[in-house]
């Protein structure tokens, strides 16, 4: 969403702000078109989001063109030229389009012409109205033969671009033929054009934006909505980056329902007010004049119950911009190659009309034979109409064992995270993470986000985190301890008080921090059945007043912030284990004694500010980094490390 919050002003952030000033400059003979087709076609670009340059000021002909004027042209990233009956008989107009010239060819700017009732071969050869034009202009500029040069240099270059005849067509249609294309080109200017697949997605931006009506002094609050992969993020966060550099504050805030079952709604409101001001505003009258809110939702009842000003209704791809869709990634082109053309129809088919189905379809079938292809489409005639778990799940069938698992538990813990820290943790539990992670790209079931800080997030569709964790609820739909991922707060917890672990569950990742947590009472043999837990991420502050008697023996990555227990339970041997963080933690000591963890590689205990001494090292000879940033009571540090030969500085 994109706003204006009253009293204060920021600026934009520097990603989303374009380096131009206008988005297109036009150009026009007042007397033939300022009151009907420029005028429409400026009505046309405003309601669309597009900032046009129309010089209003009616300015007689035949007067110096102003610096002022000049600038404009340069600060455009586009100009349009509507050439019409007088447009050359105006010294003016021709001084614009002889700097629309230069600026083309000096700064690459973009020019497009419309024909307003002339043939552009009368543009071209100086004829007819253009003819008489040119020659009252040397009669009245005799001696200046270069300035009429240029000029005909200049309608000469125009004539010749690609741009619009209204002749025997509908004013209104070559209005909008031109508002599409302007939009095509500045999508292509977007910051994250490369990571949107926009077919057919102009005529939604324009409906959208009429929706919005920006430029108004009013509070607005727009819904789009529509089924799961659809595109209506993708269509938000497109419309975003397009106007919100009009707005003196901007927020795009994604995945609200997952992040607010996550980390709760504390954690959005502070969020939202990081880019915001002192209060969080949820209400039209809390926001500034001209804020416009976008909202989007699978739920119309939440709109309508909100009382937004408009709801747009996403609807699935029509069947041509369907097939280009799934070829960009079949074919890596915008059609089927020969010999696939009804095979790809028959897909697209089964895809109805979803972005999201349409890519990851396209994904699966690259490459691969006709027969193959056949093999596809068997198996999606027996799932019925617009099942999209089951279609997309076609994709995660063809995945081996371990990508299976690579994407299982993102699609559980890890969506958001950041790349390098999923490779690391998922490499630690004994994955080929690294390689896992980019065929999994390169299927699009996940993708990567680029942050404004060279940082790079693992994203994944909502429908694909739904699948994932939907084909681990199906491992026992009514006994959560006999699944193998654990990440729900209520199974979590029934485990664990309980001690109903068993050798089903591999990892568990808990993450909290809502204020309304209940107190935890986890038995201290919690973990002792899970004979195979390999990964326990625990981001919840407990008391655990029994302690804990045991881990899993299997465990190898343990995360465990504010950990309450005052030194590791070592019931069972932890010699499998690789990685450890209790940064903030109330150890004292991690172990006594010798302790053989030949394959433990990672310590960070920062900040455990009652950690007196470190263990003795000698049966951890393969530790590669040990962190003890700010532990402040730490008094005695065991000879052993000096023998660590694999420690880094």
């Amino acid at each position: 969403m994109a706003y204006r919050v009253k009293g204060e002003s920021f600026p934009c952030s520097s990603n989303s702000a374009p380096k131009w000033k206008h988005d297109v400059f036009l150009s026009f003979a007042g007397k033939d078109t300022r009151l009907n087709f420029t005028d429409h076609l400026y009505s046309a670009f405003s309601q669309s989001g597009i900032r046009a340059f129309k010089d209003d000021k009616g300015i007689e002909r035949g007067e110096v063109i102003s610096q002022q004027l000049f600038q404009a042209i340069e600060d455009s990233l586009i100009a349009v030229v509507v050439l019409s009956q007088n447009y050359a008989n105006s010294a003016w107009c021709l001084d614009e389009l002889q700097k629309i010239i230069d600026c083309r060819n000096k700064l690459g700017q973009q020019v497009f012409p419309i024909f307003y009732g002339v043939d552009p071969s009368d543009v071209r050869h100086l004829r007819k109205s253009f003819a008489l034009a040119l020659a009252k202009h040397e009669e009245r500029f005799k001696g200046s033969n270069d300035k009429l040069q240029k000029w005909k240099n200049a309608l000469l270059e125009i004539s010749n671009l690609p741009g619009w005849d209204t002749r025997g067509r509908p004013e209104t249609q070559v209005i909008q033929d031109a508002v599409e294309a302007i939009w095509n080109k500045l999508c292509s200017k977007l910051p994250s054009y490369d990571d949107y697949n926009l077919v057919g997605i102009v005529s939604r931006i324009v409906e959208i934006n009429s929706l919005l009506k920006i430029g108004l002094g009013d509070v607005r609050f727009v819904g789009i909505w529509g089924m799961g992969g659809i595109g209506k993020t993708t269509l938000a966060r497109v419309v975003y980056e397009s106007i919100s550099h009009q707005f003196e504050i901007c927020c795009f805030l994604a995945d609200v329902r997952e992040t607010s079952e996550r980390k709760g709604k504390v954690y959005l409101q502070r969020e939202l007010l990081s880019h915001s001001i002192g209060e969080l505003a949820v209400l039209p009258e809390w926001f500034g004049e001209g804020s416009r809110v976008i909202i989007t939702t699978r739920d119309k009842h939440l709109l309508t119950s909100h009382g937004v000003h408009g709801i747009y209704e996403m609807e699935p791809m029509k069947e041509d911009e369907s097939l280009k869709i799934f070829s960009k990634k079949a074919f890596k082109k915008d059609h089927p190659k020969e010999g696939y053309v009804e095979l790809s129809k028959s897909v697209v088919e089964y895809a109805g009309g979803l972005p999201l189905a349409l890519q990851v379809l396209g994904s699966f079938l690259h490459g691969r034979s006709v027969l193959e292809w056949e093999d596809a489409l068997d198996r999606l005639k027996q799932i019925s109409y617009k099942d999209v778990f089951e279609i997309l799940k076609i994709s995660y069938d063809g995945l081996n064992d371990e990508e299976k698992a690579i994407f299982l538990d993102i699609a559980c813990f890890f969506k958001g995270w950041e790349k390098d820290e999923v490779i690391q943790i998922l490499k630690n539990i004994g994955l080929h993470s690294s390689i896992g992670i980019n065929i999994l790209i390169e299927k699009t079931l996940l993708v990567e986000h680029h942050t404004d800080f060279g940082r790079c997030r693992l994203e994944m569709h909502d429908l694909f985190q739904e699948m994932g964790r939907n084909i681990i609820y199906q491992e026992s739909p009514s006994i959560a301890c006999r699944r193998s991922r654990l990440w729900k707060v209520e199974d979590i917890d029934e485990v664990l008080e309980n001690t109903i672990g068993t050798e089903a569950i591999q990892s568990i990742v808990l993450y909290s921090s809502r204020r309304d947590d209940p107190e935890v009472y986890w038995e201290p043999h919690a973990f002792s059945k899970m004979f195979n837990l390999r990964l326990l991420i625990i981001q919840r502050r407990s008391e655990l007043p029994n302690g804990l008697k045991c881990l899993s023996s299997a465990l190898r990555v343990v995360q465990w912030p504010f950990c309450p227990l005052e030194a590791l339970p070592l019931g069972t041997p932890l010699n499998k284990l690789v990685d450890i963080q209790m940064k903030h933690s109330s150890i004292k000591i991690l172990w006594n004694g010798v302790q053989i963890m030949k394959n433990f590689k990672f310590i960070d205990m920062s900040f455990s500010k009652i950690l007196t001494k470190t263990p003795d090292f000698s049966g951890v000879p393969n530790l590669e980094n040990l962190i003890l940033e700010g532990c402040s009571s730490l008094l005695v540090v065991h000879h052993s490390l000096g023998g660590l030969k694999s420690l880094s500085a």
